[in-house]
């Protein structure tokens, strides 16, 4: 295998670490792609660094415009299976023409109010998995097929992956890393 091929495959693949997993950027960009690409949505790109995630989502209908996803993580609340974002939407600056700067100026001041949320939960329907509020992407990612099958393995007849939850959660450089931690047994005095 030569050397581009084996960088290639390399940004395709998590990365394993003591607490946790890393996941890189081209791999999530592709694995969003497959759920979120339709006639009227592209997801054109997926930037990751230590302020957070920004998607750039390119919107076919009504008129074809590009907004910016920004994304934050919060905290993880310990017991919760879910992972919450802080987002905000904006338009990118770089469309051509004035119309193209004029309907991304119009876009930007509907994702401030609720139009965007509404946008937003009816792109993301067919995502049970994923739920939108006027300030968070909430992620159930227990309940994303992809995770249940790693969780639901059998090994020797233990399911190893079950009692893990994520601790925390962080983005760097072109990454998502995760933290890891075994869950606690409930205590039944």
């Amino acid at each position: 295998m030569d050397t581009a091929r084996w960088q290639r495959w390399q940004t395709l693949r998590p990365r394993l670490h003591r607490d946790g997993i890393s996941l890189p950027a081209a791999l999530l960009l592709k694995q969003l792609k497959s759920w979120l690409d339709s006639d009227e949505l592209t997801l054109e790109d997926l930037l990751l660094d230590e302020h957070g995630a920004v998607f750039w989502l390119h919107l076919h209908h009504p008129a074809a415009t590009i907004l910016q996803l920004h994304c934050q993580p919060e905290p993880v609340t310990p017991g919760d299976d879910s992972l919450r974002l802080r987002y905000y939407l904006q338009a990118d600056d770089m469309q051509p023409g004035l119309r193209g700067h004029l309907l991304g100026k119009a876009a930007s001041l509907a994702a401030n109010s609720g139009m965007a949320t509404r946008l937003l939960q009816r792109l993301a329907a067919p995502l049970p998995w994923l739920a939108i509020d006027q300030q968070h992407l909430t992620l159930h990612w227990r309940d994303i097929p992809a995770v249940q099958r790693w969780l639901h393995t059998t090994v020797l007849g233990y399911q190893p992956l079950h009692s893990w939850r994520i601790a925390a959660v962080h983005t760097c450089h072109d990454c998502l890393r995760l933290q890891l931690k075994r869950r606690q047994p409930d205590n039944q005095g």
